[in-house]
């Protein structure tokens, strides 16, 4: 009769969906400019009287170039994941802070000129800064699993930013050309553009996880006049400036813990 009785089969061992649910948690970590500056003589400058309305000449003193600065940055993030399988989907935002990227470059003579008798322009020092007073994404997440625990994943999605900017153009007394004179200008706005990154999760306790992320940020541009402020040819009725243009983008790592609310969901089947 033993022999003839049915084998009970065994029910499948349950399933740990260890990534499902939803978390807070906060992050630190590094901003690394990737912002642009580029700088174009303007407004009187273009006169057609002037040294500088000549095209070639006009083309000689524009330029560009990306300061090679970093700053800290931090904040808060909220989030949900759904797991399938060894599949996680999420969604994430954040808000953070950073620190102003300051950069200071000196710059040689250029020249020379169409109509200048061989003259150079006066060396001169730029000293220009960024800042993120504050920033924040609201991103996807699409990530794999493959241990239980580690969670690696990519992300994108859009991003937001109070951004200030500012640029000081000094140039050197006793030249030929825009001799001992000084431009300035700033602006703040807020930028609309998008994030893009990855990183891995590493769920250390039921409820608990660290992660390290990359995030590039691209926030469009800003555009802004230094105007004369100092020197031969600043005073009333005139208006000497340079054009400014900042490519904001930012290169972000950084670190963070999460607290996942709830624990891990089991699934018996």
């Amino acid at each position: 009769m033993a022999a003839d009785m049915a084998v009970k089969a065994k029910a499948p061992p349950p399933v740990v969906v260890a990534w499902t649910g939803c978390y807070v948690g906060a992050n630190g970590g590094g901003m690394w400019g990737y912002d642009r500056f580029s700088f174009r003589q303007g407004g009187d400058f273009l006169n057609p009287v002037n040294l500088f309305a000549n095209p070639t000449n006009n083309a000689l003193t524009a330029h560009s170039y990306r300061p090679d600065n970093a700053t800290g940055t931090g904040g808060v993030q909220v989030g949900c994941n759904w797991q399938a399988s060894s599949w996680v989907f999420g969604l994430e935002a954040d808000i953070n802070g950073a620190g102003s990227l300051n950069s200071t470059t000196n710059f040689g003579p250029i020249g020379p000129f169409v109509g200048g008798g061989g003259g150079l322009m006066a060396p001169h020092t730029e000293d220009v800064s960024k800042q993120l007073t504050w920033y924040s994404t609201i991103r996807g997440r699409i990530g794999f699993t493959p241990t239980a625990n580690l969670l690696l994943y990519a992300t994108g999605g859009a991003a937001i930013a109070d951004v200030k900017s500012s640029a000081t153009l000094t140039f050197a007394p006793g030249q030929f050309f825009l001799s001992d004179t000084q431009y300035v200008g700033s602006a703040r706005e807020t930028r609309f553009g998008y994030a893009v990154g990855a990183g891995a999760e590493w769920k250390f306790a039921p409820n608990w996880s660290v992660k390290g992320e990359y995030l590039f940020l691209d926030l469009g541009d800003i555009n802004y006049n230094a105007r004369c402020v100092s020197g031969v040819g600043c005073g009333p009725g005139t208006n000497f400036l340079w054009t400014t243009n900042v490519k904001v983008q930012e290169h972000v790592g950084r670190v963070g813990v999460n607290y996942h609310f709830g624990g891990p969901v089991v699934a018996k089947y």
